[in-house]
């Protein structure tokens, strides 16, 4: 073989293991990525019938059906997102260091808190998510109540006939009203 011959052969196998490598997401990936695109149809298909959400700092949890249909329609009217900062564990359950971002949180201006989020499966299927605090959560738990608050207060000022409800179901309703208290506070 000719020295170009190897150079081009290990080129492509580079290529061909780079490329590999990177379409090899495992489900907790898979599952971030349809969370945070609102992917109702692509989220059933890797939860499983008995998944469960459970947050340790409240005893109210979702099931399958709740998670896909509440949870996941409040997250994206607030555009919610979970920003990966750290994988804690690739050990399974994986558990991950997450930055809870939304625009609801960024027009009441409080600061964006940290989770620690543990993803459990059964059979390359995502059986349950827990979500635990971190630092963040005093703080971040006094910020919003205060914020939420006010902006309530706000809303029902100058909106009497608009109700929480509302703001979630009517897509994109609750960021033009958030962007229009955020403008007001100025």
């Amino acid at each position: 073989m000719t020295c170009k011959l190897i150079y081009t052969t290990f080129l492509l196998l580079l290529v061909t293991l780079t490329a590999w490598g990177q379409s090899q997401k495992n489900i907790s990936d898979i599952f971030f990525e349809f969370l945070n695109s609102y992917q109702k149809d692509s989220l059933q298909n890797i939860l499983t019938d008995d998944f469960q959400l459970n947050r340790t700092y409240t005893t109210y949890s979702n099931d399958k059906s709740s998670f896909l249909d509440k949870y996941l329609r409040n997250s994206k009217a607030f555009n919610g997102k979970y920003k990966i900062l750290k994988v804690i564990s690739e050990n399974e359950p994986k558990k991950f260091l997450v930055e809870d971002q939304s625009d609801y949180l960024k027009y009441l201006n409080v600061d964006y808190p940290t989770w620690k989020i543990t993803i459990f499966t059964k059979n390359n299927k995502i059986n349950m998510v827990t979500i635990d605090t971190t630092e963040t959560y005093e703080k971040y738990s006094a910020n919003i109540k205060i914020a939420d608050e006010i902006f309530m207060n706000w809303l029902k000022s100058n909106y009497p006939n608009v109700s929480q409800e509302m703001l979630y179901n009517k897509e994109g309703l609750l960021a033009k009203r958030l962007k229009e208290y955020a403008e007001m506070r100025k």
